[in-house]
């Protein structure tokens, strides 16, 4: 019997990096990315609709700090895994 995959948003304005994160992912199997989003607030909107049970966050996003972000997304959905992502410079990926 297989296991229900994580459910997955990125947060990342980069679009090469969230292409990467998605084939990442996609490659392991035991994930599922259900949402992305490319600033805070559009992740904000998209937690409204969508409750995955980890995120993939950006430290440096065009209108929100991923740090301040990560605060407001523990005071309304503390079940959330949250991996934070610092300098996503992976232009290569095997």
């Amino acid at each position: 019997m297989s296991k229900k995959p994580i459910t997955v948003m990125i947060v990342e304005d980069d679009e090469v990096a969230v292409k990467i994160y998605e084939q990442f992912t996609r490659k392991l199997d035991h994930f599922s990315v259900i949402a992305t989003a490319s600033s805070g607030e559009q992740a904000l909107e998209l937690l409204q609709i969508f409750t995955p049970e980890l995120i993939l966050l950006d430290v440096f996003l065009p209108d929100i700090n991923g740090v301040e972000l990560l605060r407001e997304i523990r005071k309304k959905y503390r079940g959330i895994d949250v991996i934070l992502i610092h300098g996503a410079e992976l232009l290569q990926w095997p």
